[in-house]
């Protein structure tokens, strides 16, 4: 079946009003949503379901799409229509943990802000520090900016370090000064948006949540990857996720778990350049993971959506993830995944530690104007 008629037979299901709001709806509450008696003689629900399981065959063969395809079951969509959470202050956060207010960092000057352009897509990518599956609270550990670039033919994945110092807007007015990772605890996606728009003048709308739990799954989903460890690294792994004794040796490839995954991506002890490292790593899983996803057959594919997709929160709406998948058929599933770029970079002296009470550590931007430019300089050079 081709992406086309794929697209028609998506229409046909919710060909009266509004035909994705329907879908939307039916996603979000896990029930059929209600459509005219007369539209829904047309097509018999056998007919409704084979266009559906024809859908997602096809989105899962979008393996450069793999983060669209493990929502699109069972996902969690954010309707426009619902309000954020709560937001909380980030300096009560700060407080709570037992460090003192955190040095405020030079503004950005003279820099416009940037989005979305021709050519190039960028969706912020968020891992929560959560221990409950059904949880999307807390401090975000991870931060990336998945950037498709059709030109280059790349996409890019950008880390955002959790313990950079920004200025983090108040709902009243007014800002904090925190620990980037302090946002998306404060007020979730939207505030890290703004949080994100404010410091590093981009303008990122789109967003994909993952909790813990979820990491694991997909991990586990593909059958865990096989990972160079080092001596040190060895020592930070457990053996399983009941024995919290740890692995030992020589450097050399180990088989891991999504839990053992997890931990991994998660190492800071061993480090002296702490959070640098630690993102490495995680930029490592997610190319190894895309790799591994791009090999696996039709239907373990299918049963990684179906499993994983629970643990996946978006506000990209339908029929825009269908639009990325149709995208990610015809071109982005064969372009090249690129890692390693860090927000603040370890070279250049970007920044100064500010270790600060209970032995925390902050990231102060030396040169935020100097480091905002080099970023949207990698994300854009060429792509405009």
């Amino acid at each position: 079946m081709s992406l086309n008629a794929i697209e028609q037979s998506l229409d046909a299901i919710c060909e009266r009003a509004d035909r994705w709001e329907a879908i939307r709806y039916r996603v979000i509450h896990r029930a059929v949503c209600a459509r005219p008696r007369k539209a829904a003689r047309r097509r018999s629900p056998a007919a409704r379901v084979g266009a559906v399981a024809a859908a997602l065959m096809m989105i899962a063969l979008s393996a450069g799409l793999w983060y669209f395809a493990d929502i699109l079951l069972n996902l969690k969509i954010v309707p426009p229509d619902i309000p954020p959470a709560a937001y909380i202050d980030p300096e009560d956060i700060v407080a709570s943990e037992g460090e003192q207010p955190i040095v405020k960092p030079p503004p950005v000057t003279g820099v416009q802000v940037r989005g979305n352009v021709s050519g190039i897509t960028n969706i912020l990518l968020i891992g929560v520090d959560t221990r409950s599956p059904d949880s999307f609270s807390g401090l975000s550990d991870t931060m990336l900016i998945m950037s498709v670039n059709e030109h280059l033919k790349e996409i890019r994945f950008i880390s955002l370090l959790r313990d950079t110092a920004v200025d983090i807007p108040k709902s009243g007015g007014g800002h904090s000064y925190a620990k980037l990772n302090a946002a998306y605890a404060a007020g979730g996606a939207e505030l890290l948006k703004q949080t994100v728009k404010h410091n590093f003048c981009l303008d990122i709308d789109e967003y994909i949540v993952v909790n813990f739990s979820g990491f694991e799954k997909v991990i586990d989903a593909v059958g865990g990857l096989e990972i160079d460890l080092t001596k040190a690294e060895l020592t930070q792994i457990p053996k399983s996720k009941n024995d919290d004794a740890k692995l030992s040796g020589e450097a050399r490839t180990v088989h891991l778990t999504g839990y053992q995954a997890l931990q991994y991506a998660r190492i800071r002890k061993i480090d002296a350049s702490s959070d640098f490292a630690r993102t490495l790593r995680q930029q490592k899983v997610l190319t190894l993971l895309l790799d591994k996803a791009k090999e696996s057959a039709l239907p373990q594919l299918l049963s990684l959506v179906q499993e994983t997709a629970p643990y996946v929160m978006t506000n990209i709406q339908l029929k825009d993830l269908l639009s990325y998948v149709k995208k990610g058929y015809n071109h982005w599933s064969g372009y090249e995944i690129v890692t390693g770029y860090r927000v603040p970079g370890l070279e250049s002296n970007e920044f100064t530690d500010l270790y600060i009470q209970g032995g925390q550590l902050a990231l102060i931007l030396t040169d935020p104007t100097r480091t905002v430019l080099a970023l949207h300089q990698y994300l854009y050079d060429g792509g405009e």
